[in-house]
């Protein structure tokens, strides 16, 4: 008896049997091609099939089959899997690996394939070949078994013929080397998203779709808008609600459409992503080669992981005359000197830590100034530039690393890649002006001894030169690549964005509207005291003769919309519009009571979670991960109205109001009370009524919050068109029918 059950049949038996299957096969074989005794023949057939089904279980000379099963440990209280063959037994210890498992070299014997994956978690449960089975599962044994004894395909394997694509439900690397993502529903009906593979799956909420793209797992969508209550996500006019079928649609949009490829992972080499834990805030990932063998290197940004990146004999990612240091709260970018001094580098300025965010700091070092090839900053501008990725966008004079008689000259694209480098010969910028690189005006010429570069205008007769050779000064190179790039064609411009019409907003005295409560009338701009007319100027001559312009007729407003958001009092604006949003909304709020050491103990927070996440304590409140409105009762005479959002946080208080864009920005703010009332547009994002002061304070400083679906608009916005928005708080009053006149 083996274990899980398992029979073998004796070695006598089995043996028989394997020497009687063959003579029996044969004998089959020439039956059937004489064509006589056909009866006979099929009689012996299935006789020859049924012994070698017998012998291939026999234990003889078949396929060898690994058994799998759980051993316990009564004085350590844990459990863990064994794989067992005859009398040879492994035990699969958590944290190995499988050649550190493999005593008895099943594999080089060739009776097992090795998985393609394993992890060994430290209650016993294990991961292979990205199917998860819990120690405790009773069919634990019968799954490892199959997955231990199965055939993987072969990679020479044909390929299939093409058909329609299927997107694996599962998280990780998929072969095509796009993060695979998996989209499912939670307990509470909203979608979550899964990636990575064993120890490092994470997953988040649609809330977490900017996350993704600072960390470059997707791109960034030209368009999406989150629904504010979670049910659902429009991504580029495309919109997946909170179903079943609507996460299976954005599970194949995002592996299919958004997935970044491992073609990019180029430009992001070194990663960096936001850890609260460390403490610089950030971890470092990149990649080391020794011996020709990768090796990863991932762990807290620090001056020990710096100097593993910048060190030319573990690690070839950045120049070799980039040095890099960490000075808390700065990080140093700095060039070093042939005199062995050291100087700024003007491309990279220094980074403050505590002021930038993971996307930033990526992107600092994966500069083409900093990288060899790097793109991170490239492709930004790129972006911005809308030209083509290919174009050529910068000229670089450098130094040869193995040659130090020779200078070269570097292309990088408008996506950041270097093109070369080529050596910085009469030949090679003659083929660059004529495959038309530079603007046609202008006359690249380098003297044949490769020494002189001459630049002249043939408009203005103008003419530059500069003499070069190995020993010159670095800034002398770095002003041949200045020159070198001025010279090219400018990149192709972006298209025209239309901006969207703005309102103006109406004079005070012509609104009968009640005064701010502490700030002064906002003035009349020129926008709202003139009407911009399209063409040329005219004299005054001309504007006597023409005909007076029509009057400007402004907007009808509802006056019972004005007259709704009256109240002064801020304390009361802020109880009446949270208690509003929790009817509204039908989410009953968490009263807690939280404490911040040295600042304040046991204050009041009643708290509005639009996930149900359970508060307990104040950092969950200021962390990304919160969505939702709280009351912070700081006295009697001061409740304070916030709302939080990715980060973005938006305060609403009595004597000042605090918008902090994203959790790592510094927070602005203004002086004064500012809110009035709640409501929501069409599209169910929140619009705060606020004063006309704050709405021409916050116009410039509004588009981080508008990414974020927050509008601010003031009481005459919304009575130019009151049947577009639902009213939270103050609650529409229905006018009588003779209001209007």
């Amino acid at each position: 008896m083996k274990p899980n059950g398992s029979r073998t049949l004796p070695d006598g038996l089995a043996s028989w049997i394997a020497r009687l299957s063959l003579p029996l096969t044969l004998l089959t074989a020439i039956l059937m091609v004489t064509g006589d005794m056909l009866p006979v023949s099929e009689a012996l057939s299935g006789w020859s099939a049924v012994l070698l089904a017998l012998g291939m279980t026999a234990g003889g000379h078949g396929e060898k089959r690994i058994l799998a099963g759980v051993r316990h440990s009564d004085i350590k209280g844990t459990a863990v899997f064994t794989l067992t063959l005859d009398k040879e037994v492994i035990e699969l210890q958590p944290g190995k690996t499988w050649t550190q498992l493999d005593h008895y070299k099943w594999v080089v014997r060739g009776i097992i394939e090795p998985p393609q994956s394993l992890n060994i978690f430290p209650d016993g449960s294990i991961e292979i070949n990205t199917e998860k089975i819990g120690i405790t599962d009773p069919e634990g044994p019968a799954k490892l078994e199959h997955q231990i004894n199965k055939h993987h395909a072969s990679p020479a394997a044909p390929k299939p013929a093409p058909g329609p694509v299927a997107v694996r439900m599962t998280g990780g690397q998929s072969s095509s080397g796009k993060p695979q993502f998996l989209v499912r529903l939670d307990h509470w009906g909203h979608v979550v998203i899964e990636w990575g593979h064993g120890l490092d799956r994470e997953e988040t909420g649609l809330r977490g779709l900017p996350t993704l793209i600072a960390n470059g797992l997707i791109h960034k969508p030209r368009t999406f808008h989150v629904d504010p209550l979670q049910r659902g996500i429009e991504i580029d006019g495309v919109r997946y609600d909170c179903t079943p079928e609507g996460a299976k649609r954005l599970e194949i949009a995002l592996n299919t459409r958004y997935a970044v490829t491992r073609k990019l992972d180029k430009g992001v080499a070194i990663e960096i992503k936001e850890n609260h834990a460390a403490s610089t805030g950030f971890d470092i990932h990149f990649t080391i080669h020794r011996a020709g063998v990768p090796l990863e290197v991932k762990g807290h940004l620090s001056q020990e992981h710096l100097d593993v990146l910048q060190d030319p004999a573990k690690c070839d990612l950045l120049r070799p005359d980039v040095h890099l240091l960490l000075a808390p709260p700065m990080l140093l970018f700095r060039r070093r000197r042939p005199d062995m001094g050291e100087e700024k580098i003007p491309e990279v300025p220094d980074l403050n830590i505590l002021h930038c965010n993971a996307a930033q700091l990526q992107q600092a070092l994966n500069h083409p100034a900093i990288r060899r090839g790097g793109v991170a900053a490239a492709a930004t501008a790129a972006s911005l530039a809308g030209g083509d990725a290919d174009a050529i966008v910068e000229l670089r004079v450098v130094r040869s690393i193995t040659d130090k008689a020779l200078l070269w000259l570097e292309c990088v694209t408008a996506m950041g890649e270097i093109q070369g480098p080529k050596a910085f010969t009469h030949h090679n910028l003659t083929d660059l002006q004529q495959r038309g690189l530079f603007q046609p005006h202008l006359e690249i010429h380098l003297s044949l001894d490769h020494r002189r570069l001459t630049i002249q205008d043939r408009q203005t007769h103008e003419e530059t030169s500069l003499t070069l050779d190995p020993g010159s000064p670095d800034e002398d190179l770095r002003k041949a690549g200045r020159l070198l790039t001025q010279a090219l064609k400018p990149a192709a411009p972006r298209p025209p964005v239309r901006p969207e019409p703005i309102e103006p907003e109406l004079p005070v005295a012509e609104v009968e509207m009640p005064p701010p409560s502490t700030e002064p009338p906002p003035q009349k701009t020129t926008a709202q005291a003139t009407v911009s007319v399209s063409g040329p100027k005219t004299s005054a001559a001309n504007t006597s003769a023409a005909p007076p312009p029509a009057p400007v007729t402004a907007p009808k407003l509802d006056a019972a919309t004005l007259a709704l958001f009256s109240e002064t009092d801020a304390v009361r604006v802020n109880v009446e519009c949270f208690r509003r949003l929790s009817e509204w909304l039908g989410i009953a709020p968490q009263d807690v009571r939280l404490s911040l050491p040295f600042v304040f103990e046991n204050r009041q927070f009643e708290v509005l979670s639009f996930e149900n996440q359970e508060i307990t304590d104040l950092a969950q409140l200021r962390g990304v991960e919160f969505y939702g409105f709280y009351l912070s009762h700081v006295s009697e005479k001061k409740i304070v109205l916030v709302y939080a959002c990715n980060g973005t946080h938006i305060e609403w208080g009595p004597d000042k109001c605090v918008l902090q864009p994203t959790a790592t920005s510094e927070p602005i703010e203004y002086k004064g009370s500012a809110l009035l009332g709640m409501a929501q547009d069409p599209k169910d994002e929140f619009v705060f009524i606020v004063q006309p002061a704050f709405k021409q304070w916050i116009t410039p400083r509004e588009k981080p919050f508008v990414e974020e679906n927050v509008q601010f608009l003031t009481a005459a916005a919304v009575a130019q068109a009151p049947g577009d928005y639902k009213f939270i708080w103050p609650e529409r009053v229905v006018a009588a029918p003779c209001a209007a006149d």
